[in-house]
């Protein structure tokens, strides 16, 4: 009895999961779709109940609450990023995230010219493109890709000033999840890199779409999440 009841609450609460309908879009590789390890591994048959995920505490945070579509995949590339944008038709009204790193040993230019493919898919202003992260203090980057990384921020920053971060919050955010302790392998975040992630990506959403619709569009600067979030 008691297992056809746990069954009969799965089966409602995936129903009632589906019928949610996407309020905010999430593009990337690992790092948006906040991929988890050990027993939290879990979680990555249905990412969206994952509550420590930055992407659902970010969606959590919004009254009423956003639904977060996810199509994030560990290591993939931007042109495989490009290509289900374009693929995409449904999503491209939404406020969008793009969360991505360099992980094919791209050429810059190259990599922000796919980037702009994709971000020509859209068909809202709201959408914010997050700095390359690099890997924490004890895991550094090659001298190469630091480089390569720092000329597509350098590159996406002059393209689209108004959709991600000031080159001061930029420094803030990078800083922040630069010690080894936000980590899992010294790439992924734990829960407290995710943390840090849903309150500077929440806080740009927040201080872009709480705004009057009559606004113009403000640059890149972060504020802070409303205290009401879920990070508990």
């Amino acid at each position: 009895m008691r297992l056809a009841t746990l069954s009969a609450f799965i089966l409602m609460t995936i129903g009632l999961a589906a019928c949610d309908e996407p309020g905010l879009a999430v593009h990337g590789d690992s790092t948006a779709l906040a991929s988890r390890s050990g027993l939290a591994k879990i979680w990555n048959f249905h990412p969206s109940w994952d509550t420590r995920r930055w992407w659902v505490i970010v969606g959590k945070s919004f009254t009423p609450q956003r639904t977060p579509y996810n199509d994030g995949v560990g290591g993939q590339t931007m042109q495989t990023m490009r290509d289900k944008m374009l693929a995409d038709s449904d999503h491209r009204a939404l406020p969008t995230v793009i969360y991505d790193r360099r992980n094919d040993n791209e050429d810059p230019a190259q990599y922000v010219a796919t980037l702009k493919e994709a971000v020509a898919t859209l068909s809202t202003r709201d959408f914010l493109i997050l700095p390359q992260v690099p890997r924490s203090a004890g895991s550094p980057e090659t001298p190469e890709q630091i480089a390569a990384m720092a000329e597509i921020d350098r590159q996406v920053l002059s393209l689209w000033p108004d959709n991600t971060f000031s080159p001061s919050d930029r420094k803030a955010f990078l800083a922040e999840l630069a010690p080894d302790d936000t980590r899992i392998d010294g790439l992924h975040r734990n829960e407290k890199g995710q943390e840090i992630e849903a309150r500077w990506i929440g806080g740009w959403l927040h201080a872009r779409l709480d705004r009057p619709s009559s606004d113009s569009a403000e640059s890149g600067t972060v504020s802070r999440m409303p205290a009401s979030s879920p990070h508990s």
